[in-house]
């Protein structure tokens, strides 16, 4: 993985808002991760777009911290992953497969979502800043079985099964009545280059989640905002999944001006808001298509 330069480092960490840590700890990951989600969005604009995702440091950097872009799971986590080897830290790389949205019965789902597995004396943590729709915001024990008032998500092993290997995990948070599945955790480690085939799936072919439908997601102090299609959340993050504002969108031009106020995306007029609008407009209209 190409790293950042010492300047392209500084430069992360001061539109974050977060000094250098002096110490790669569990303490400066938590204060890195929460300063990430809030100041860089989760999106999927460029794949909506048929624009090409690229995961270099170059090409990540220019995005989100010069252009003040967001990104899906592929970018972000590339992205803080070199943040945090810059930093200190000692992490690799694991894909997952989503559950969220996927009916119970269903055994399996192809990998789509890379998170990192973050190093610490005090043992291993599932570090996530790319999970739009219900993103973690603090790093989570990989034997963390238990939720609190402080922490809705769980980490819960899964039974054995032909269709996973020993050790496989399921993160999920806390809902109304139940906990809600997000995602399986993979047993492997993967190689860098190997995310770029799964970021070029995930971000061209048709049968892709990512180029059918409007995902963005941003955390606001205690409070996370999401966007799906036109369904606007604001959900409170101690809560887990329970929304406490809900509004649907209708309008292209108020859906533009949610995404770049509440999301505080920086939206070229002529590069990006024109071709947006009318493949906003057909996803309103509930086709999705090209």
């Amino acid at each position: 993985m190409d790293p950042l330069s010492s300047e392209q480092t500084a430069a992360y960490l001061a539109y974050i808002g977060v000094a250098r840590p002096r110490a790669a700890d569990l303490a400066s990951l938590q204060l890195l991760i929460e300063a990430h989600i809030e100041r860089i969005t989760f999106e999927n604009v460029d794949v909506l777009l048929d624009r090409p995702i690229e995961l270099d440091a170059d090409s990540l950097f220019s995005k989100m911290i010069e252009r003040g872009r967001g990104g899906y799971c592929f970018e972000l986590n590339s992205l803080f992953a070199r943040l945090l080897e810059a930093l200190g830290y000692r992490l690799r790389l694991r894909m997952a497969r989503v559950r969220r949205g996927v009916a119970p019965d269903t055994p399996l789902t192809v990998k789509q979502h890379l998170v990192l597995i973050v190093e610490l004396p005090e043992g291993e943590y599932l570090v996530d800043v790319g999970f739009g729709l219900a993103n973690p915001y603090l790093p989570l024990r990989m034997d963390q079985s238990a939720a609190s008032a402080d922490n809705p998500y769980v980490l819960r092993p899964l039974e054995n099964s032909h269709y996973w290997r020993p050790g496989t995990l399921e993160l999920c948070v806390r809902g109304r009545e139940d906990w809600v599945p997000l995602y399986r955790l993979e047993v492997e480690d993967h190689y860098w280059f190997d995310t770029k085939v799964f970021n070029w799936y995930m971000s061209t072919h048709r049968d892709s989640v990512m180029q059918r439908l409007l995902m963005v997601g941003r955390s606001d102090g205690d409070t996370r905002l999401t966007l799906f299609n036109g369904s606007f959340r604001r959900r409170p993050r101690h809560a887990g999944y329970d929304a406490v504002e809900k509004r649907e969108i209708t309008d292209v031009d108020e859906l533009l001006s949610v995404l770049q106020n509440e999301f505080r995306l920086r939206l070229c007029p002529e590069k990006d808001v024109q071709p947006l609008r009318a493949r906003l407009g057909s996803l309103l209209q509930g086709s999705g298509s090209k």
